[in-house]
């Protein structure tokens, strides 16, 4: 790698566009750096790993600046002798701190990660601008990107008749708004058109303030319950980062799909729509299930209960047929914390319902009583013992 390359991979880190990949191999040379100091990562250290190399590195970028001295390898010591140790790292697996096991996709899954994460709040972002739902009144008119809205509970934001302002001005042609939703939260949003979009957890939904041509699209990453009002003339359309689409002219579905699983599930309650991934498309009835696996062809169709899915929307952990694995995502996700697993992960099925109100205490010691897992815990982390 040459020195430039390694410049901008740093640069790339600092400002919080890096890749996957290019953030293991400044992990590693971190870990290189500090093995004279005698000193193992542990399960659960990502917190104190991350913190540490950002001080190197903005280290090293501020003195290389200060000295104009370019480039910046000058200050690394030799590129090529780190770049040898970090293959050697990884020749031999020596990796002396452990990730959360999940799965991922592709780069797009990534970013759609980074941006959420940049969020701890509930944020609706318009034109480069952040507006904080949570510092809005209840009850009263607010404007958002010179667009009118209303709160109506702690967790729930109405743009029905937002077009019409006191005095403000109206965009006369559509405005994205993106709505983030943090860990540990959830929201529901009454769109232009009257459709409501229940958002769960970590999900992000983008939106114009005012629908306007001959459709009504929305983008989202994450999961959601929307119940779309009906327009026989202008179809509603849920897109995703992946690239699947579901369509709609008055109906209830729920759509989950997060940007560090494999798998996208559609779930239609009432009415009808059609779902398009990887080329192929149906047309779903009510309980149905959809499920495609990104970048694989093939769409599963399947009967389901729809209670859970209404449960999920009222505010409850609603496991079907679930294994531990996918339960610690949702549970990782609401609660903020990092899950790990040690031993071999039973693939026994769990299902029922469980409220989100109650603590994660609580959850832990029914899956203990129920599923013969142990489950330690400390701080943000929470190691799973078959």
């Amino acid at each position: 790698m040459e020195s430039k390359e390694f410049d901008d991979l740093i640069k790339r880190y600092l400002d919080g566009t890096s890749t996957k990949e290019e953030r293991d191999i400044l992990y590693l040379w971190l870990i290189n750096q500090t093995q004279q100091e005698q000193r193992e990562w542990l399960p659960g250290e990502e917190e104190e790993v991350e913190r540490r190399l950002r001080f190197k590195l903005k280290g090293l970028v501020d003195d290389a600046r200060a000295t104009h001295a370019t480039p910046l390898l000058v200050r690394l010591r030799s590129w090529s002798a780190i770049a040898a140790s970090i293959l050697v790292l990884l020749a031999v697996g020596l990796w002396l701190f452990q990730q959360p096991v999940k799965q991922t996709t592709e780069v797009d899954q990534q970013a759609a990660s980074a941006v959420l994460h940049k969020y701890p709040e509930l944020v609706i972002r318009v034109d480069g601008n952040d507006y904080l739902i949570d510092s809005l009144p209840i009850g009263v008119d607010s404007y958002i990107g010179g667009l009118a809205v209303r709160k109506t509970s702690s967790n729930s934001l109405s743009y029905l008749d937002g077009a019409v302002n006191d005095g403000h001005m109206r965009h006369e042609a559509p405005v994205n708004h993106r709505l983030f939703v943090p860990k540990g939260k959830d929201f529901n949003i009454t769109l232009a058109d009257g459709s409501v979009a229940w958002l769960n957890t970590e999900s992000m939904l983008e939106f114009p303030a005012v629908f306007a041509g001959s459709e009504r699209k929305v983008t989202l990453s994450g999961e959601a319950f929307f119940e779309v009002a009906s327009d026989k003339t202008h179809p509603f359309r849920v897109t995703t980062a992946e690239g699947a689409e579901v369509v709609a002219t008055g109906t209830q579905f729920a759509v989950k799909a997060y940007h560090d699983e494999v798998e996208m599930y559609t779930t239609l309650v009432e009415g009808a729509i059609t779902m398009s991934a990887e080329g192929e498309s149906l047309a779903m009835r009510p309980n149905q299930q959809a499920v495609n696996r990104y970048g694989v062809s093939g769409i599963r169709v399947s009967t389901v209960d729809v209670k859970g899915i209404i449960a999920k929307k009222n505010g409850y952990f609603a496991f079907s047929k679930q294994d531990i694995s996918s339960i610690m995502k949702d549970v990782s996700r609401w609660y903020d914390v990092d899950v790990y697993f040690q031993g071999e992960v039973s693939p026994r099925l769990f299902g029922g319902t469980f409220s989100k109100k109650r603590p994660l205490s609580e959850l832990l010691e029914y899956f203990e009583s129920v599923g013969n897992f142990k489950f330690k815990q400390k701080g943000r982390r929470i190691i799973v013992m078959s």
